[in-house]
């Protein structure tokens, strides 16, 4: 089980490193994995799910400065027509 999760986590297979965690701690629990493996893979999911979020948070505020140009684009339009 070990190995399968250990990939599946490096190919970034789950959606959220949350959901990858879910499936490691049911393993942990039924003695498929060992502490020391759970520990190690919770800190792969970790480090391969961390940059989602930071990317999320980038692409949050491009579209926020777009929204923002846009507007003023809009405010530039009406004031020239008037």
């Amino acid at each position: 089980m070990y190995n399968l999760m250990l990939n599946l986590i490096i190919n970034k297979y789950y959606s959220a490193m949350e959901e990858a965690v879910k499936k490691l701690k049911v393993f942990f629990a039924i003695d498929d994995l060992t502490q020391e493996q759970l520990v190690e893979l919770v800190e792969l999911a970790r480090e391969k799910y961390e940059v989602k979020k930071e990317e999320k948070l980038v692409e949050k505020q491009v579209e926020t400065v777009n929204t923002n140009v846009e507007t003023k684009a809009e405010e530039v339009k009406t004031e020239v027509t008037q």
